[in-house]
């Protein structure tokens, strides 16, 4: 099979349904892409010019990939986090989920996992060897989890339910440049995991040419 045919047939190269991308080459990709009867050789001349094919036939095809957007996912199907004071997460998130709207589905020895809003979020314990250990914002990893509100009272609400149950809060409800009208409130889990509920008027930064404000944007975002 010919270079072309190969990198037709691979999964970078393929749409969703299994069917090959089926385009015409540029003539200046089409030249590249070198036949089966020109192999690797003692000279070093094919070899290079057989891998500068497959870099213009790759780059080609992921464009032309981009270009028809063959992929969209639909969400984040779950979080994940990993609690030093199994415990205390699982009397924490135990009050917090519940109240969010989100079912637990998942109630162990060492898991508690809810679903609902079109997400879901656990806890699992921590291994032996790293039992007790807190979570160090701006250390490699997770850097805050953030439960999107439907409306902006409801952010107001998760803030006195905070208060009521405990919760360290960093912040308390108000307005950030993120995105227009973003409103959310800031706090932690026993660990000290950084968690956040916020709401964003209709799109947000959905919405075409819309880009990320704040200190996101500029570089000062330091927690």
């Amino acid at each position: 099979m010919s270079l072309v045919g190969t990198l037709r047939q691979s999964p970078r190269c393929r749409d969703m349904s299994g069917v090959g991308v089926d385009r015409k080459l540029p003539d200046d990709v089409q030249n590249d892409a070198i036949g089966p009867e020109q192999t690797f050789g003692p000279s070093p001349g094919p070899v290079v010019l057989r891998v500068l094919a497959v870099i213009k036939l790759t780059e080609y095809y992921n464009s032309a990939i981009a270009e028809e957007g063959l992929m969209e996912i639909n969400g984040v199907a779950h979080t994940f986090i990993t609690a030093g004071d199994f415990a205390a997460a699982r009397a924490f998130y135990g009050q917090l989920l519940p109240f969010l709207g989100l079912t637990v589905v998942a109630d162990s020895v060492n898991t508690f996992y809810c679903v609902g809003g079109r997400t879901g979020f656990g806890i699992h314990g921590a291994a032996p060897e790293f039992a007790g250990q807190r979570f160090r914002q701006g250390t490699v990893g997770l850097h805050h989890h953030c439960f999107r509100a439907r409306e902006r009272g409801d952010v107001d609400e998760a803030y006195n339910f905070l208060v009521k149950i405990g919760a360290k809060i960093i912040h308390e409800p108000r307005e950030d440049g993120f995105a227009p009208g973003y409103y959310s409130v800031l706090f932690e889990d026993p660990d000290g995991t950084r968690l956040e509920i916020n709401h964003v008027p209709g799109k947000g930064l959905l919405e075409p040419g819309m880009q990320i404000g704040g200190g996101y944007a500029d570089g000062t975002q330091n927690r």
